[in-house]
């Protein structure tokens, strides 16, 4: 008895890193690493401490909770920015 033919299968959930064409990392919605890196930049530059809550305040993210997440990811990928 032979199990089922599994000669048009594509791939699996165990297959590692990204397909042709697709992103090293997929972004979540709204949230564009550029514009966050630009803002943390310029405030970099006036002296001033990129938080949470002034991403919140300048409109970058709608909750500290996005905020803090989105900051750890970009301080994580660019440590030498913030």
């Amino acid at each position: 008895m032979s199990g089922p033919d599994r000669s048009s299968d594509t791939g699996s959930a165990h297959d590692a890193g990204p397909k042709a064409g697709e992103p090293a990392h997929k972004t979540t919605a709204g949230f564009d690493p550029d514009e966050w890196l630009a803002w943390a930049d310029k405030l970099k530059a006036n002296g001033e401490t990129v938080t949470s809550t002034r991403a919140v305040a300048d409109g970058l993210a709608p909750s500290t909770t996005t905020a803090k997440r989105r900051l750890h990811t970009l301080r994580r990928e660019h440590p030498g920015r913030f």
